[in-house]
């Protein structure tokens, strides 16, 4: 079964407790930011590569949820919304600090090192791919982590991002001609 079902969303567990969490259930809360919250750390540390903010942005994403929690309609996607919540939320934290080297290093840095080592040595390709990722704007980082690594249909992605499918389309398609370039 997908992880972001094709059918009423309205059948997904994570909507029956976001329901729940609507009229003040504060148990339902708690199963559901469980059941979500490692998901949700993984994305915003890929996007901010700052593991103490990214715990931060996590907790105020769920804090919003709460606080939002009457906003929330039952035909949305539960997960959907979320990640648009925490997306905003990088983007947000992201240009406070343009300035600052947050964006050196992208989710890629521990997409292509999943050992989390930092004693093994990268390949040169290796690094290759990570300077190539780390050319990519926020929004093209985040649709290229939502479709690859979450395996998010198209159609999640243009909602979360206030896009129609055929700009997520285009926008996957110039990523990857961008990083092809990058590459050779």
């Amino acid at each position: 079964m997908s992880k972001y079902p094709n059918e009423d969303p309205r059948n997904d567990p994570s909507n029956k407790l976001m329901q729940r969490v609507q009229s003040g259930d504060t148990a339902a809360f708690e199963i559901l930011v469980k059941q979500n919250i490692n998901s949700s750390y993984y994305f915003v540390e890929r996007m901010l590569q700052n593991k103490a903010l990214s715990e931060d942005i996590v907790q105020e994403g769920f804090l919003k949820v709460w606080e939002s929690r009457e906003k929330w309609r039952a035909e949305a996607n539960f997960k959907t919304w979320l990640f648009k919540m925490l997306y905003n939320l990088c983007i947000d934290q992201i240009r406070k600090q343009q300035k600052s080297t947050i964006l050196k290093q992208t989710f890629a840095n521990n997409l292509v090192n999943k050992t989390n080592s930092e004693q093994s040595a990268r390949t040169e390709r290796n690094q290759e791919l990570l300077d190539a990722l780390a050319t990519l704007k926020p929004e093209e980082k985040a649709i290229l982590f939502w479709f690859y690594y979450h395996a998010m249909p198209q159609q999640n992605i243009a909602e979360m991002m206030d896009m129609t499918i055929s700009a997520v389309e285009s926008a996957l398609y110039r990523v990857r001609q961008k990083l092809k370039e990058n590459l050779k």
